[in-house]
């Protein structure tokens, strides 16, 4: 071959690798901003939920020093997310736009793993894995809340970029980045401490020595603001909000735990096919694993930062600590997507493609199940119709659900009541006001036909609100329904 056969040659492997750099900006650029759509709507109109409510009182704080107070006796978790919270907040942003945080946190994260993922598959199976982060089940339900979550998936996600960024060459530069990294994830949730663990396993398996020490390091000075935090962390373990509907060691939830990533549970009339396609993709998530730890460091690295963190905290929680859970597990997310990806792409080229399209559509169906399904009740429209009714703090409410729907409604109601009186029962209430689902309990399953004329009806969206007056007696109220501030008597059915 002549030297102008030979520069020809390169010129054109050099074009055709600048066009397929072009065509993945493009394809990140894409899937990232087609995240930030799926979210930005939900993240700036949707109703605050319970959980949400407990981040919004520590982000209202006046100072920094209050603001810390609160995450100390309310949170389980660090100050790093509620303090960037705080900050935006302090700069103008009302609490609903705070969320436009999560919603940015799960656009970046998309669009990155798409380029993250080239790194190991061919361009469809990064787009694949792109999507799974757009349209995944707790992706999609995380990316439109004030709480960490997906900040803490995305942080994960950049750790890996600047460990293998900082092997590569091991600069100062670089391994501050490594250690400021480490420190913004560490204060960002616990469960970052997994991610480091996972991280830590990787050093010492796929590094040479001289490199694995200047990770090390950088890696154990970035946890250095976590330790100063540490006491409080004691104090918050001890207290155990955490352990909250997480419950006893259960084999099936741990088995569903990354299917629960991306898609919702299936009907019950698909009976063990649900358990068949968590298998699978269990399965799938391990073949790709082995497939990247063969093919180097970079691929171990995904290969462990899928895997260890998720089997620790299934171990933990076997070992009775009831820290296994999904949002908790939202990081392992994208590296579990890689690994997935990885394994399809491996497939005869028309499997993978009849698989890979399948997969699409479970994500797109549980997207759309996730945005019908989970959307918070309008607590701001039924705060706003009780009160329209006329409603008071002295007054007593029925509602949903207890604790579930007391932390939402006393975000939005004035002075909402915190407990019971002590002498409550002295003397008939002079209205009392329900808040039901309209369809499946109307006003006439509350109060009856003969009582409706002295009954003031209200809707918001779905539920009914009633302001019921004193000597109409209720006939029947749904079985979950719970009073709250009952500060006189209220004529209740006997089974109440």
């Amino acid at each position: 071959m002549s030297g102008y056969q030979g520069s020809a040659i390169a010129v054109r492997l050099a074009k055709a690798a600048t066009t397929e750099r072009r065509s993945t900006l493009a394809v990140a650029f894409a899937v990232g901003l087609l995240a930030l759509c799926v979210r930005l709507d939900g993240a700036l109109h949707n109703p605050l939920w319970a959980d949400e409510v407990y981040s919004a009182r520590v982000i209202v704080s006046d100072t920094l020093p209050e603001m810390l107070s609160h995450v100390r006796h309310t949170e389980s978790t660090p100050p790093g997310w509620y303090a960037i919270g705080w900050l935006l907040h302090a700069a103008g942003l009302t609490v609903t736009k705070v969320r436009v945080l999560s919603a940015l946190s799960g656009a970046a994260l998309s669009g990155l793993l798409v380029l993250y993922a080239r790194r190991f598959v061919p361009l469809w199976a990064a787009t694949l894995a792109g999507l799974g982060a757009v349209f995944g089940h707790q992706f999609v339900i995380h990316g439109r809340e004030l709480r960490a979550y997906e900040f803490l998936a995305l942080i994960t996600l950049i750790f890996a970029y600047v460990l293998t960024w900082a092997k590569a060459g091991p600069s100062i530069q670089r391994l501050a980045v490594v250690s400021a990294t480490v420190a913004i994830g560490a204060l960002t949730h616990y469960f970052f401490l997994f991610s480091v663990a996972a991280a830590l396993v990787w050093t010492f398996t796929s590094t040479p020595a001289r490199i694995r020490t200047k990770l090390c390091l950088a890696i154990l000075i970035g946890l250095l603001p976590l330790a100063v935090w540490a006491p409080v962390a004691l104090e918050q373990h001890q207290r155990g909000a955490y352990k909250y509907m997480i419950g006893d060691f259960s084999r099936r939830t741990v088995v569903d735990g990354y299917w629960t990533m991306f898609s919702t549970r299936w009907p019950p009339y698909l009976g063990h096919t649900h358990n068949l396609a968590s298998a699978f993709l269990v399965i799938l998530i391990l073949a790709g694993a082995v497939i990247l730890w063969r093919k180097g460091e970079d691929g171990r690295l995904v290969s462990t930062m899928a895997l260890v963190p998720f089997l620790a905290a299934a171990i933990a929680w076997r070992a009775g600590q009831p820290i296994f859970d999904s949002r908790n597990l939202l990081a392992v997310g994208p590296f579990a997507a890689i690994c997935i990806v990885t394994a399809l792409a491996r497939l005869p080229r028309h499997l993978g493609v009849v698989i890979a399209a399948t997969a699409a559509v479970i994500l797109v169906f549980s997207f759309l199940s996730v945005d019908h399904q989970r959307r918070s009740p309008a607590f701001d429209e039924i705060a706003r119709a009780l009160l329209q009714a006329g409603w008071t703090p002295a007054d007593p409410i029925l509602i949903p659900h207890g604790a579930n729907w007391v932390v939402p409604l006393s975000w939005y109601l004035p002075a909402y009541p915190r407990g019971n009186e002590p002498d409550a029962a002295r003397r008939e209430c002079d209205a009392v006001f329900t808040v039901t689902w309209a369809r499946r309990f109307p006003e006439e399953r509350l109060v009856g036909e003969h009582h409706l004329p002295g009954v003031q009806p209200r809707t918001a969206g779905p539920y009914l609100v009633l302001r019921i007056p004193s000597g109409v007696k209720l006939i029947g109220i749904p079985p979950k329904e719970r009073i709250v501030n009952r500060v006189c008597t209220v004529m209740l059915p006997a089974r109440f």
